[in-house]
């Protein structure tokens, strides 16, 4: 007969490649939640936009920068759709979990 750690470490052994990648996602997603959420990311976005705000007179607006600029900010756009889905559904099972569970 085994024992419970004898089992867990069978499963850790058998977990694949794509619970390990969700498992890496969510650690990142939780960090990076808590990261982008505080005052001091908000402050560097204001920076960067005065940055883009200021230099663009002197380079007069051109086309390739305005292209870079709008590439950067659909990248950032599509990468922060999946943190925030990923963060609301990890709020939403929390509290699916304390109302099924009125003792939590």
């Amino acid at each position: 007969m085994q024992t419970q750690t004898e089992k867990l470490k069978k499963q850790e052994k058998e977990r694949n490649f794509f619970c390990i990648v969700r498992d890496a996602f969510r650690v990142f997603a939780r960090h990076s939640a808590i990261a982008l959420e505080s005052a001091r990311a908000f402050a560097g976005a204001v920076l960067v936009i005065l940055v883009w705000i200021l230099t663009g007179p002197t380079v007069h607006f051109s086309e390739p920068g305005n292209w870079s600029s709008n590439a950067a900010t659909t990248i950032v756009t599509f990468l922060m759709m999946f943190l925030i889905q990923n963060t609301q559904n990890s709020d939403a099972k929390a509290v699916h979990l304390k109302l099924a569970d009125p003792r939590l």
